[in-house]
C-alpha cells in the first residue's frame, strides 16, 4: 500500500528552483532530475521506513544520479516532504520545518 507524500511550502519551493538550475542545463538533464525526484517521491511513498532516521527523526532519502535527498517524516496518514536537499547544503537547515 502506498502512502500520500506532500511536500511542505520550502521543499516545494527548493525542488523548483533545481528544476530552474536544470533547465538553465539542458532538458535531458531537467527530464533526468524530474524523473529522479518522482522516482523518490514514489520509494519513499511506497516504504517510508526504508532509510534510516536522521537527528530528530526525520529520513533522508537520496536521488539517483543527483546531489540531492528528500528530507521527510512519517505522519499517521501521509509522509511529509520537509526539503529537498542539496548535498553541499549545511546539514539540519530543515531542521526549524519540523512540526512542534
Amino acid at each position: 500500500m502506498t502512502t500520500p507524500v506532500d511536500f511542505e511550502r520550502l521543499a516545494i519551493r527548493e525542488a523548483r528552483q533545481a528544476e530552474r538550475r536544470y533547465a538553465r542545463v539542458g532538458a535531458g538533464v531537467l527530464a533526468g532530475f524530474t524523473a529522479a525526484l518522482n522516482d523518490a517521491v514514489a520509494r519513499v511513498g511506497s516504504a517510508p521506513a526504508m532509510w534510516p532516521p536522521e537527528p530528530h527523526g526525520a529520513r533522508g532519502c537520496r536521488l539517483k544520479k543527483y546531489p540531492y535527498r528528500l528530507i521527510y517524516i512519517e505522519e499517521p496518514t501521509r509522509v511529509l516532504v520537509l526539503a529537498v536537499a542539496h548535498n553541499s547544503r549545511r546539514q539540519g537547515y530543515w531542521r526549524r520545518r519540523l512540526p512542534p
